[in-house]
């Protein structure tokens, strides 16, 4: 199921005179890893806090993994993979997420 919502790049897309609606569920995914949990007032619980991490000394990847996840899951997400690794040179986690919304949370409108 694709999900249809309000593109956001930097700021708000206009599309020929229109706000653009198209495929959301990256931009989504995304917003909720860098949401920190009390961003959302209609589902406090929600938010990954990955910017949080961003200096901070992470080889626990499976940790920075769950978190994600849990995120996710607590947002409506299921079919989760996610494909990570940690560069002990760089020391530098990459980590890839695919995640398919199969219904909104109750709680949660477009």
């Amino acid at each position: 199921m694709t999900e249809q919502d309000i593109i956001i790049e930097t700021d708000l897309v206009i599309q020929g005179g229109d706000i653009k609606i198209g495929n959301a569920n990256q931009q989504n995914i995304k917003h909720l890893l860098i949401a920190e949990k009390g961003n959302y007032i209609m589902n406090p619980t929600v938010g990954a806090g990955v910017y949080r991490l961003t200096n901070a000394p992470i080889n626990d990847l499976r940790s920075i993994s769950a978190t994600i996840k849990n995120t996710l899951i607590t947002d409506g997400y299921s079919n989760i993979e996610m494909n990570g690794e940690f560069d002990d040179k760089t020391n530098q986690t990459s980590l890839d997420i695919l995640a398919i919304r199969i219904k909104l949370p109750e709680n949660r409108t477009i």
